[in-house]
């Protein structure tokens, strides 16, 4: 089964830890979360996942 994955992108770099912190406190939603600033990150993650 393949993992879920949030990626939160935000200029607000402390904004997207905080925010991130809160989300894998939810046990329920078995995410795994990435945080980045930029776009360029966010499309990097997204290959190196083969999505």
């Amino acid at each position: 089964m393949k993992s879920k994955n949030l990626v939160i992108c935000d200029r607000e770099k402390g904004y997207a830890d905080a925010f991130a912190r809160y989300i894998m406190q939810k046990e329920e939603l078995a995410l795994q979360v990435q945080t980045c600033s930029d776009l360029s990150h966010v499309l990097s993650i997204q290959e190196q996942e083969g999505d």
